[in-house]
């Protein structure tokens, strides 16, 4: 037998079986065995990181960063590369530029290994174990652990190396174990906030607790995710705060709306990546009916595919083909922002019939939802996640049931009929975005927190909005 079958045939599953046997045994191995250390006294210096910044679609981060510097905390970002840059705008070109970013994700270890050993040789050890032994990916293999550790080692390196004393993961998901570690072995805080899918999605359970219950607090962004949370942070827990996702109103400056003329077609719109949860299946079994019925109208989908859900996209390309619908809808793929924020301004009613999707993920606080309100655009949306907490059904916006077409085409159509009512919703919608959803007044509540500020404590109910 050659080497090579050798290591295939006998080696490498002898290896995974000790694997397997180590990670039942010591399944319960704790992450601070050692005495935790206190930060340095004095301000924060504060650093985000994620894989990834800035991202694309995930415009909420950005407009955190800017505004925490806005309000004069120092915030350095961390990551290892950005995604959708051809479609960046000014600020997030602006934010690419202050990003730091780290090396792409090792599979060797990294340089600074021996001089973390001769620093924290206990730390280290411990920590190697602690991502060998438990699970905190959906496929539990020692590579990806291997990997883990490199880059928790590296980020730790760095952390050290520009003094940083606390460590934000805006998602809850394994980078936030990387952010973990690595403020674990240069006795940094680390805190992390939970917002979407890295919640609600079945295969997110892993290291999801830990990630939570070793935060010095914990944010989410609504009382429907603070529910859910609550559930598995028992007895002694981090504080849970609510922080609403903010948008900056000087860049939604309120439209002039114009009266369309009779007889003009009513202009849909709808934004957001050719996902499950959108539910963009069933605005297209509507835009359906709404031929039918012989009402006039066109819409618009602005948003593109995602690399991970082709089945998706594929099968609204279908869909869109079986019933025919080139005359009244238009896929636009992804736009740059500029272009979006114009399309607000020019449609009649923003439409979101989000749905909860087959892995358990759902809309939390959909960004354009909330930009088309702000934009004193009309919503339809559905009682998913925490639409309800955006739009008050019959005063901000129309909330429909989820998954039910014939339902969205009504709700369609009875706009379509009143534009004294889709007047009135839009100014509402603005409203109710300058009351809950200004980044400028929220932001106040991430400076507080960060800054080691003791918040006002009805600021975890809706009584801060």
């Amino acid at each position: 037998m050659t080497a090579q079958r050798l290591r295939w045939r006998v080696v490498a599953p002898l290896a995974a079986a000790l694997h397997r046997v180590l990670l039942r045994a010591a399944a319960g191995w704790p992450l601070h065995l050692l005495p935790r250390h206190p930060p340095p006294a004095g301000p924060p210096r504060l650093a985000y990181y994620y894989h990834a910044f800035p991202v694309f679609s995930e415009t909420f981060i950005q407009r955190e960063v800017l505004a925490l510097r806005r309000a004069g905390l120092r915030v350095e970002v961390l990551a290892h590369e950005s995604s959708g840059a051809e479609h960046f705008d000014a600020d997030a070109r602006a934010l690419m530029a202050t990003t730091t970013y780290l090396p792409p994700f090792y599979e060797t270890l990294p340089p600074a290994l021996p001089a973390m050993a001769r620093r924290h040789p206990l730390r280290l050890a411990n920590s190697f174990l602690y991502l060998l032994l438990r699970q905190h990916t959906p496929r539990k293999h020692w590579q990806r652990d291997r990997i883990l550790f490199a880059r928790a080692v590296h980020l730790a390196a760095e952390l050290h190396a520009r003094g940083i004393t606390h460590v934000h993961s805006p998602w809850l998901a394994p980078d936030a174990t990387v952010a973990l570690v690595a403020a674990h072995l240069v006795g940094a805080r680390y805190t992390v906030q939970a917002r979407a899918s890295d919640i609600h999605r079945h295969s997110a359970v892993f290291g999801r607790r830990e990630r939570l219950r070793r935060a010095e607090f914990v944010i989410t962004n609504t009382d429907y995710n603070a529910a859910v949370l609550r559930q598995w942070l028992p007895g002694v827990a981090p504080p849970l705060h609510v922080v609403r996702n903010g948008i900056d109103l000087r860049r939604f400056p309120k439209p002039a709306r114009r009266t369309p003329a009779a007889g003009t077609p009513l202009r849909l719109l709808c934004v957001g990546r050719l996902t499950e949860p959108k539910g963009i299946v069933y605005l297209l079994h509507a835009c359906a009916r709404l031929r039918d019925a012989g009402v006039a109208f066109t819409c618009e989908i602005v948003g593109g595919r995602v690399d991970n859900e082709v089945n998706t996209y594929l099968q609204l390309k279908k869909l869109y083909r079986a019933l025919d619908l080139a005359a009244h809808v238009h896929f636009a793929g992804a736009q740059p922002f500029d272009r979006v924020r114009a399309r607000y301004t020019e449609a009649d009613v923003f439409v979101l019939p989000a749905v909860i999707a087959s892995d358990g993920r759902r809309e939390i606080t959909p960004n354009a939802l909330i930009e088309a309100m702000a934009m004193q655009c009309a919503v339809i949306s559905t009682p998913v996640g925490g639409i309800p907490e955006i739009v008050e059904d019959g005063v901000s916006g129309l909330l429909v049931p989820s998954r039910d077409a014939a339902a969205l085409a009504a709700a369609i159509q009875r706009l379509a009929g009143d534009a004294g009512l889709r007047d009135a919703l839009g100014r509402a919608a603005r409203r109710r975005v300058e009351e809950r959803f200004d980044i400028d007044r929220n932001i106040a509540r991430y400076v507080a927190l960060f800054g080691g500020a003791a918040p006002d404590p009805r600021c975890g109910s809706p009584a801060c909005g």
